[in-house]
């Protein structure tokens, strides 16, 4: 007889996009409520964590859709300052739904999907974390009476390049989840699209004597 197709992956799929759906589905007040979380976070450990410069995430007094928090980095000493436009919903939230919903996804037991879920959320922080000290440095670096940072034209560069891939490319934010989940998975021993023995459609009723 054929053998039947494994739909594991398509099962995986179709529960990974639920759970997606679910988590950033615009419930109301969720994405100031997520905003204003970022921006307590950000400002209590990077207020004063650069030599020299005050950095302040607030709130825009005119957001536009998602798109509803102002970054403001200010040369202590000239007063001369720089000021960003962040969107946390976007830049953080997005990367840890993504993570979060193919975990949840995991064909596992509960406390293992428990616990590789916590796993990732650790990890896509470290990104979130490095996202925002890249996007900060960036903004802090180069001429201008606003900067702080003098770095030299190789570290400039490499800088300016790594602000560009990992905070302004919008794909980062579903390839970087993505690759830790991979990682995560496959680390733990539970890739979902292994194939799995089969046991056997017929079984003969005639045993050796």
């Amino acid at each position: 007889m054929p053998k039947r197709p494994d739909n594991s992956a398509i099962a995986f799929g179709i529960k990974a996009l639920a759970f997606y759906v679910l988590l950033v589905f615009p419930w109301p007040g969720a994405v100031e409520l997520y905003s204003s979380a970022f921006r307590g976070i950000a400002n209590a450990a990077l207020t004063d964590t650069f030599t020299g410069a005050r950095v302040r995430f607030d709130p825009m007094e005119t957001p536009v859709g998602t798109l509803n928090t102002k970054l403001t980095l200010t040369n202590r000493e000239t007063r001369a300052f720089v000021r960003k436009d962040v969107t946390p919903w976007r830049a953080a939230y997005l990367p840890t739904a993504t993570i979060i919903a193919l975990l949840l996804a995991l064909p596992v037991s509960f406390r293992k999907r428990a616990i590789l879920t916590a796993w990732g959320f650790i990890a896509i922080h470290g990104f979130l974390i490095a996202r925002v000290l890249i996007l900060i440095a960036n903004g802090l670096n180069g001429p201008g009476p606003a900067a702080t940072l003098t770095l030299g034209p190789t570290a400039s560069r490499a800088l300016a390049n790594a602000n560009s891939i990992f905070v302004e490319t919008t794909t980062v934010t579903f390839i970087v989840p993505a690759m830790i989940w991979m990682v995560v998975t496959m680390a733990a021993g539970v890739w979902p699209f292994a194939a799995r023995p089969r046991r056997p459609d017929h079984v003969s009723p005639n045993r050796p004597s």
